[in-house]
Parts: C-alpha cells; structure tokens; sequence
C-alpha cells in the first residue's frame, strides 16, 4: 500500500502537467496569430502612411518574439537571390502551421502601394477570423482534455490501489 500512493501521485501530476501543456501550446498558438496581425498591420501602415519600401517594413517586423524569426528569415532568402514574393511564401510555409501559412502565403507582394496594402489587410483580416475561432475552440478543448487526462488518471489510481 506504501508504493501504491506516491504512483498515484505521479500519475495525478502527470495528468495535471499535460493539461498544462496542452493548454499553454494553445496559447502560444493564440499569442503567435495576435503577433502576426499586429504585424502585417503594421506593414499596412508603414507602407500607406510612411511610404516605407517593403523590405524595409519586413525588417522591422523582426524585433518581433514570436514571429520576427519568420520575417529574418524573408530577408535572408531575399538576400540569396529569391525575389522578395519567393522568399515570403518560403518563408511561411516552412516555419508555422499550415492553416496560418495558407493565409500568410497568400498575400501579394507584387503590384503597386494599393494592392500590397490591401494584401496585407486582408490576410491580417483572416488572421483575426482563425484566432477568434480558436479562442472559441480553446475553452472547450481545455475543458475536454482535463476531463479526459483526469478521468484517465483517476482509473489508474483506483486500479493502483
């Protein structure tokens, strides 16, 4: 009965660690798509109201601690001798999921000041639609997963003792 009770415990904590994990992996999820809509909006701006070339609104966005990896990694493809539409697509495709690269591989980077801004807005206007829905989905996922890793460590614990 003595080693019965600490394996119960680690089984509980196991179960409550990977509720924890489960539910801060959603929220950097969540916390990526705000950075990026805060970003292309930014872009947006630099671009209508500053008249700020694009490569040099792509490097401002690379301060950025969730998503300024990617768009360094806009500039260094750009820099191999992509063009700079090349380098977006490759870039976002290659770092983030595939539900956020489908929009962020969709902006255009070609045309004049008007249709990259408007490019921009759009894909920042798809971004903020999947967060939302994701927000909408994360209380309820959390909710399930605790169930599920509690009820699970729960028959362990009985069965242990």
């Amino acid at each position: 009965m003595s080693g019965k009770l600490p394996g119960a415990l680690l089984i509980l904590l196991g179960g409550f660690l990977a509720c924890l994990y489960q539910r801060r992996a959603v929220r950097t999820e969540i916390s990526l798509l705000w950075e990026l809509t805060a970003a292309l909006e930014n872009m947006e701006t630099a671009i209508r109201w500053q008249k700020m070339p694009l490569p040099r609104t792509i490097m401002q966005q690379c301060d950025r601690t969730l998503c300024g990896e990617i768009f360094g990694n806009v500039l260094d493809k750009l820099e191999s001798g992509n063009t700079l539409q090349t380098s977006w697509k490759q870039a976002f495709s290659e770092n983030i999921s595939p539900d956020f690269a489908e929009i962020l591989c969709q902006v255009d980077l070609q045309g004049d000041e008007q249709q990259i801004t408007g490019s921009l807005r759009s894909a920042a206007q798809s971004l903020v639609r999947l967060r939302q829905e994701k927000e909408a989905q994360r209380q309820q996922r959390e909710k399930l997963y605790m169930a599920v890793v509690l009820s699970g460590a729960g028959l362990a614990i009985i069965v242990l003792i």
